[in-house]
This record gives structure tokens, sequence and C-alpha cells, in this order.
């Protein structure tokens, strides 16, 4: 029994080693990064305004608006920046974050899709006036 004891104690004692160990290891993370920001704000005009908007999480309700005003299904969105119908289903419902940088691709592929129907759809007006 008392070296079950020692056992449990060194257990603990390697347990608070380790969260020591890891808080000041984020201690240091987060001074560097604060000196990276720093940099870059002294760097740019713009500070970070620009760069946080980039890393920013993307939200459920931003996911479902941009699918909708895109009159897209689900299954449609999700095939045109190369992902599942299940993993767009679960950036809708909150259970996974979606990238930043797939909402811009998506957004992008959509504006650009809306540009080329207008210029049809403009083309087309034209030759049907001019017949």
């Amino acid at each position: 029994m008392n070296n079950l004891n020692e056992i449990l104690e060194s257990i603990e004692l390697l347990k608070r080693e380790m969260r020591n160990e890891y808080e000041k290891l984020g201690n240091d993370l987060e001074k560097e990064t604060d000196k990276i920001i720093a940099e870059i704000n002294k760097r740019t005009d713009k500070g970070l305004s620009s760069i946080k908007v980039k890393f920013k999480a993307v939200s459920a309700d931003e996911v479902v608006k941009a699918r909708l005003s895109a009159q897209h299904t689900q299954a449609e969105a999700a095939a045109l920046v190369g992902f599942t119908t299940r993993a767009w289903r679960s950036w809708e419902a909150g259970d996974r974050v979606m990238r930043r940088s797939v909402l811009n691709q998506y957004l992008d592929l959509t504006l650009s899709a809306r540009h080329s129907e207008n210029a049809v759809k403009r083309g087309s007006a034209k030759e049907a006036g001019q017949e």
C-alpha cells in the first residue's frame, strides 16, 4: 500500500510539473505572438486590421447566409469548393468551423458565376433587341 501511495504522489508531482511547463510554453508563445504583431504594425500602414479578418472564425450563420444568397443547395455549395455535403452541413450546424479561406473561395466562385450569368443575360438582351 505504501508503494502505491508513493506512485500516486509521483504521478501527481509529474502532473504539476507538466502543467507548469505547459503554462510556461503558452506564455512564451503569447509573448512571441505579441512581438510579431508589434513588428507587423510597425511595418504596415494598416497594421493588423486587415490581417485579423483573415483569421476570424467563420460563424455558422455566415455559411448559411452565403449559400442562401447564392441560391445553392448544400450539396451544390459543397461541390463548388471541393468538400462533401456532410462537411457543409456540419459547418452550417456549427459542429465544425469552416476556414475563412474556404468561405472566401466560395464567395469568389459564386460572385464570378453571377457576373458571368449577368454578362450572358446582357448579351442575349442586346442580340434580341438588334434582331
